[in-house]
C-alpha cells in the first residue's frame, strides 16, 4: 500500500478505499472496484407460491407488531395501591415471588418499588450479583408488597426538602 497525501482540512476520507484487495474489513476484502460496479446483483427469488407469495401474506400485518408493544394491557387489582391498574408484561424474577409480583403488583407499583430499591443498594451496598444481596433484595421486596410482615429496613435516604 502506497503512503496518502493528508486530506485537505474540512474534507473527509473514505478509509476503505486503501483496502483494494485486501481482506479486512466488512465487505470480506471485495476489491473497490468491483463494490462500486452498476452489474447488478443476483437474481431476486422467486415465490413457488405463485403471485401470491408466502402464505403467510394474509395475516403478515398481524403477526408484524412493533417490539415491547402489548396487544393489551392486563389488568390486575394492585395489592399496594389497592386499584385495578395495568399489570406487568411478564414476572420479574423467576421464582415464586415473581410469580406472585406478576399476579397481585400493578406496573405502577413496580416503578415505585425500583425507585424505592435503589435506597436500599445505596444504604447497605447491596451486590445484587451474591446471593445474599438477591436474598435481601427479595426479602425488602416482598415486605414491601405486603407478601411477607416484618418492618422494612431503614435507609439513609434524606428528601431535599428536610436537607435545608
Amino acid at each position: 500500500m502506497q503512503p496518502r497525501e493528508p486530506a485537505p482540512i474540512g474534507k473527509s476520507i473514505d478509509l476503505r478505499d486503501g483496502m483494494r484487495g485486501g481482506t479486512l474489513g466488512r465487505r470480506g476484502g471485495m476489491p473497490a472496484a468491483q463494490r462500486r460496479s452498476s452489474s447488478p446483483g443476483p437474481e431476486p427469488r422467486t415465490s413457488r407460491r405463485g403471485a401470491g407469495g408466502s402464505h403467510f401474506a394474509a395475516i403478515g400485518p398481524m403477526l408484524r407488531r412493533p417490539r415491547g408493544a402489548m396487544s393489551e394491557a392486563r389488568i390486575v387489582h394492585c395489592r399496594k395501591l389497592d386499584k385495578d391498574l395495568p399489570g406487568l408484561p411478564r414476572p420479574p424474577y423467576k421464582n415464586e415471588l415473581g410469580q406472585r409480583i406478576y399476579a397481585e403488583v400493578s406496573k405502577e407499583a413496580w416503578d415505585q418499588w425500583l425507585k424505592d430499591s435503589v435506597k436500599y443498594v445505596n444504604t447497605y451496598r447491596v451486590d445484587l450479583a451474591t446471593p445474599e444481596g438477591q436474598k435481601f433484595m427479595f426479602k425488602q421486596c416482598a415486605i414491601y408488597f405486603g407478601f411477607e410482615e416484618g418492618d422494612l429496613a431503614a435507609t439513609a435516604f434524606v428528601p431535599a426538602e428536610q436537607k435545608k
